[in-house]
C-alpha cells in the first residue's frame, strides 16, 4: 500500500459515501500503465453542470473515503521505518575497518622495529665472530713465537758457552806460550833451576783466570735459560690472556645486544598496546557513525513516508475537487480526456468522441507507441506526436473545433505545453 494511497482516507471534508472513493479509484486506475492502455471512462449523461448530479456523485464518492488502510497500519509502517536497525553495520565489518586503520598506522613502526632488531642481531653476530678471530688470531701468533724465542735462546746459549770457550782456550794458549817463552829465555840463561818457582806461579794464575772464566760462563748461562723460561712463559701467557679476553669481550657484546634487543621489544610491546588501543577507539567510533548514519537513514525514510502520504492526500484533494466540479486543467493521462474537452467548451458527446479518438491513436500507433522517428531512428518532436494525434481525429471526421481542443489536449498530454 502507497503513501499515496494511505491517504485516501483522510478526505473526510469531501463528503461522505463510498461511491464517491470508487469513482475516485476507478479514475486514477486508468492512467496508462506499461503494457496496455486503458479503455476511455463512459462518461456519465447526465448533465455535468446539474446541481444535483454534482451532489449526488459527491456524496456516493465521499462514502468511500472510510475505505482504505488504518491508521494502525500507518503507524506500523511508521515504526518500521524508523527503526534504525534496518541500517544496522555487521560489526565484524566494523572490526575490520577498524583494525586496518590501525595497522596502517602502527604496523609499518613494528615492522621497522623489528627490521633493526634483525640488524641488530646480525651485526652482534659479525661481531662476535670477527673478535672471537682477532683474539685467536693474537693467540695463535704468541703461541708460534714460542719456538722462535726457544731457538733464539739456544742459540745464544750455544754461542755464549763458546765464546767463554774460546776464552778459556785463550788463557791456556796464552799462559802455555808465556811458559814456553819464559822457559826458553831462562834455558838461555842459564837459570833453569829458576823456572819452577816462575812455572808454579803462572799455573795458579792460569787456574784463576780459567775457574773465573768457567764461573762467567755459568752464571751466564744461568741468565740465559732464566731469560729463556721468562720470555716463554710470558708468551704462553699472552697468548692464553689473549683467548680469554677475547672470550670476555665476545660475552660483553652479547650482553649488549641483549639490551638492545629489551630496548627493541619495549618498543615493540608498546606499539602493539597502542595498535590494539587504536583498534578499539576506531571501533568506537564507526559503531558510532554507523548508528548516527543509520539514524538519519531512519529518519530520512520516516520523514520522505510523511511527505509522500502529504503529498499523496494533497493531489487526491486535487483530483477529487477537479472530479467533483467538473474541472481538469491539463491532460496528464487518457482519464484527463474527457473532462480536458469539457472545460474547452465541447459537449458530452464531443468530448466522448475526442476521447475515443484520443485512445485509439496513442494506443495502436507504432510511431506514438515507440516515441521514434520513423526516418531518423531518434525521438520523436512532441509536436509530431501530437500532430499524428490531430491527424487520426481528422481522418475520424471529428469538427473545426473537436479538432483544436484535440491538439490542445495532445499537447499537454506528451508535455509540450
Amino acid at each position: 500500500m502507497s503513501a499515496f494511497d494511505d491517504f485516501l482516507n483522510w478526505l473526510h471534508p469531501y463528503g461522505q459515501g463510498s461511491a464517491a472513493r470508487n469513482s475516485v479509484s476507478n479514475f486514477i486506475s486508468q492512467s496508462p500503465g506499461p503494457s496496455q492502455i486503458p479503455q476511455p471512462p463512459v462518461i456519465n449523461q447526465q448533465p455535468m453542470y446539474d446541481e444535483g448530479s454534482r451532489f449526488r456523485e459527491a456524496t456516493n464518492q465521499a462514502a468511500l473515503l472510510n475505505k482504505g488502510p488504518s491508521i494502525g497500519d500507518i503507524m506500523s509502517q511508521l515504526q518500521q521505518l524508523s527503526d534504525p536497525n534496518r541500517y544496522a553495520v555487521d560489526p565484524a565489518s566494523l572490526l575490520a575497518q577498524a583494525r586496518a586503520a590501525a595497522s596502517a598506522q602502527y604496523d609499518p613502526l613494528i615492522a621497522q622495529l623489528r627490521g633493526q632488531e634483525s640488524s641488530a642481531q646480525t651485526r652482534a653476530g659479525q661481531n662476535k665472530v670477527a673478535l672471537g678471530a682477532m683474539f685467536n688470531q693474537l693467540s695463535n701468533s704468541l703461541q708460534g713465537d714460542i719456538p722462535a724465542l726457544e731457538q733464539k735462546s739456544a742459540d745464544t746459549k750455544q754461542a755464549t758457552q763458546q765464546a767463554y770457550t774460546d776464552l778459556n782456550n785463550k788463557i791456556s794458549n796464552t799462559y802455555d806460550q808465556t811458559q814456553a817463552s819464559q822457559e826458553a829465555m831462562m834455558k838461555r840463561l842459564g837459570i833453569e833451576a829458576a823456572a819452577p818457582d816462575v812455572t808454579g806461579q803462572q799455573a795458579k794464575d792460569r787456574s784463576f783466570f780459567l775457574n773465573s772464566a768457567n764461573n762467567q760462563a755459568q752464571t751466564a748461562q744461568t741468565a740465559l735459560d732464566t731469560e729463556q723460561r721468562g720470555n716463554t712463559e710470558y708468551t704462553r701467557r699472552g697468548s692464553e690472556v689473549a683467548r680469554t679476553e677475547g672470550t670476555q669481550r665476545q660475552a660483553d657484546l652479547m650482553f649488549k645486544l641483549q639490551d638492545v634487543l629489551a630496548s627493541y621489544e619495549n618498543q615493540i610491546g608498546a606499539n602493539q598496546a597502542a595498535k590494539s588501543q587504536a583498534i578499539q577507539a576506531g571501533l568506537g567510533q564507526l559503531t558510532q557513525q554507523a548508528q548516527q548514519q543509520a539514524q538519519t537513514a531512519s529518519q530520512r525514510d520516516f520523514d520522505n513516508y510523511l511527505k509522500s502520504m502529504e503529498l499523496g492526500r494533497e493531489l487526491k484533494a486535487d483530483d477529487l475537487k477537479s472530479l467533483l466540479t467538473g474541472q481538469v486543467n491539463k491532460t496528464q493521462s487518457p482519464a484527463d480526456v474527457a473532462g480536458r474537452a469539457l472545460t474547452l467548451g465541447l459537449k458530452q458527446p464531443d468530448a466522448q468522441s475526442i476521447q475515443n479518438v484520443f485512445t485509439n491513436a496513442i494506443g495502436s500507433d507504432p510511431v506514438i507507441l515507440s516515441g521514434l522517428d520513423p526516418t531518423a531512428g531518434t525521438a520523436a518532436p512532441k509536436e509530431a506526436l501530437a500532430a499524428r494525434v490531430v491527424q487520426k481525429g481528422r481522418e475520424s471526421g471529428l469538427s473545426q473545433a473537436q479538432l483544436n481542443a484535440l491538439q490542445t489536449i495532445a499537447l499537454e498530454y506528451f508535455g509540450r505545453v
